[in-house]
């Protein structure tokens, strides 16, 4: 199958946050990306990056960043969502909460319009157990102003252990989000951004100009290690 490529072209400024960790350049090339531009955010995005590898089945490499002052009760988040609205969606977050330090996660974001338990608003859930133990190599730092996170998520004992529903093979819109946590959890998203598109992210994007991506445009670009041919890129600006 011939590789799909689909661009989208709107308005956006020129914006580009330089995490610390995170090589733009590997984009597209041994990691998937998604690298929204600020006008495509709820907010401005405040440099909230994803970057995934699938390094085995069952395991994904992956890192998230975000822009913040301070590294104490932030929160920046992936959820993997079946359509491009947060409700009934895993997530990985990396958090800092009730004074910890910065950690990663697994929580849940709940539909509003069908549980009870919520005032009508999408709402994370914690998990009974946050799944801390389905993550390793896992890295955390705030450098410069960014917070950045990384490790790689034991897809396969996550799902079995009830704490994740995600296949990598399925298709999912990614879900940022960023914003302050309190003792119970994380609060209200300041700053939010969808992919345009569902995607697997086992795909590759071969042949894409990843340089402007970032600072011209916003850009999602999906890989993975076998670097099969049937892969999209999405840029927009």
């Amino acid at each position: 199958m011939l590789p799909l490529v689909v661009t989208l072209l709107i308005f956006a400024c020129s914006h580009r946050s330089h995490a610390t960790g995170f090589d733009t350049g590997e984009c597209g090339r041994t990691k998937g990306c998604f690298l929204p531009e600020d006008l495509e955010c709820y907010n401005g995005c405040s440099g909230m990056r994803f970057s995934w590898i699938l390094i085995d089945e069952g395991l994904m490499k992956f890192e998230i960043t975000v822009d913040a002052n301070s590294s104490n009760g932030i929160y920046v988040a992936v959820g993997f969502s079946h359509d491009d609205m947060m409700g009934d969606d895993s997530v990985i977050e990396c958090s800092s909460i009730q004074g910890e330090a910065l950690s990663l996660k697994l929580s849940y974001n709940i539909n509003g319009t069908t549980d009870n338990s919520t005032d009508g608003e999408p709402t994370n859930r914690r998990l009974s157990n946050n799944g801390s133990e389905y993550f390793s190599q896992s890295l955390t730092s705030f450098t410069n102003g960014t917070v950045y996170c990384a490790g790689v998520l034991n897809i396969t004992g996550a799902v079995e252990a009830g704490l994740l529903d995600f296949d990598p093979t399925n298709y999912y819109y990614l879900l940022m989000a960023s914003g302050p946590t309190d003792k119970k959890g994380l609060l209200r998203h300041i700053h939010s951004v969808a992919t345009p598109t569902a995607l697997q992210l086992i795909n590759i994007v071969p042949d894409f100009d990843i340089d402007p991506c970032g600072i011209s445009k916003g850009c999602y670009l999906a890989t993975n290690e076998d670097h099969t041919l049937n892969g999209v890129a999405v840029s927009y600006r």
